[in-house]
């Protein structure tokens, strides 16, 4: 079987298994999903990654015939460009995090979003512009080409830059983040510091090894070792950060998921608390006026709940309006409210 066979069928096997990861994750996300800010970036990146996906199969495919053509430039070429947006997502992602003055937003990127927008319009233009160049020549002729030279070295200087993105932007969060009290988190914390060290080492090594691959020929004029070149172009620099943002993002839903069933337990032993203390108020007040007590139906504003009224004037606790948060609720039964 020829050298570029082989290739082609094992980058069509791999796509392919990351393709069903990614709409498992596109599946997951969206069954349990909060119509939030969060929610919009995994969503886009599951668009980008998918339609990277798709390029990078189709382009597999044709790659079996052995002869490069135009459709397999141009799918490599959009490829690529998919792929830049979806992790520039996650740069941008980063970035937000680490400038942010807010709390939590239902806005995509509520300060960064045009600065994705444009940057993501600008690499499609130029990439657009000399593909469209190049292929309107002798688009058999590549190597040595001007016009394809200058789009590998577009796709070099962007790779260096978004590299160089999650080096700084992951020490600058673990640098923030390393300055929290230690009391305040814990050990998971820790776990989250650990977690986004390592992240932030693989993504920048990945992208390193693509440009580093993409330097060798005009370097050293010599061409690399073709199982070499694709798996350390192409699969580490791909695979790997899209398997890691996945496992991300589902590890994302997972605390999610925990962190709201913890509030709604909460929710749910403060209301059971109000209820009891409710009902030992109207025992306590029965025993000690019970000749003078008498029932008066509903209680305004107090989803029709019922209470006692006394010879004293006192309320029961059950005209404590429930809409009020737990921690409220509790302050102001308290204070006798």
């Amino acid at each position: 079987m020829e050298p570029s066979v082989e290739i082609a069928l094992t980058s069509i096997v791999l796509y392919s298994i990351l393709a069903l990861l990614c709409l498992l994750s596109v599946v997951f996300s969206y069954k349990d999903r909060h119509e939030n800010g969060q929610y919009l970036i995994h969503q886009t990146f599951h668009v980008f990654l998918g339609l990277f996906l798709v390029c990078r199969i189709m382009w597999s495919a044709l790659k079996m015939s052995g002869t490069p053509t135009d459709a397999t430039f141009i799918l490599n070429r959009l490829g690529f460009n998919l792929f830049f947006s979806a992790f520039t997502l996650v740069l941008f992602l980063w970035a937000e995090s680490f400038h942010k003055s807010y709390i939590v937003s239902n806005q995509f990127l509520p300060r960064l979003k045009w600065g994705f927008i444009i940057t993501n319009i600008v690499t499609y233009l130029i990439q657009f512009v000399l593909a469209t160049f190049f292929l309107a020549g002798n688009s058999h002729f590549r190597e040595g080409n001007p016009l394809y030279e200058m789009n590998i070295d577009i796709q070099i200087i962007i790779g260096f830059l978004v590299s160089s993105g999650f080096l700084v932007y992951g020490i600058r969060l673990y640098c923030l983040n390393a300055n929290i009290d230690n009391q305040v988190a814990g050990n998971e914390r820790r776990k989250e510091l650990i977690k986004l060290f390592f992240v932030t080492v693989i993504f920048s090594i990945c992208f390193f090894i693509r440009v580093a691959m993409f330097l060798y020929r005009p370097i050293t004029k010599k061409f690399l070792n073709l199982y070499l070149f694709q798996t350390f172009a192409y699969y580490v620099p791909e695979i790997i950060p899209c398997l890691l943002q996945l496992y991300m993002i589902h590890t994302s839903k997972i605390k999610e998921q925990q962190a709201s069933k913890f509030i709604d337990e909460l929710y749910r032993t403060d209301e059971e608390e109000l209820q009891a203390e409710r009902e030992s108020w109207a025992y306590s007040a029965s025993a000690i006026l019970p000749n003078q007590a008498r029932y008066s139906g509903t209680q305004p504003g107090s989803y029709g709940s019922q209470t006692f009224i006394t010879e004293t004037g006192v309320e029961p606790p059950d005209a404590i309006p429930l809409s009020r948060t737990p921690s409220e609720r509790s302050s102001l039964i308290k204070q006798g409210f």
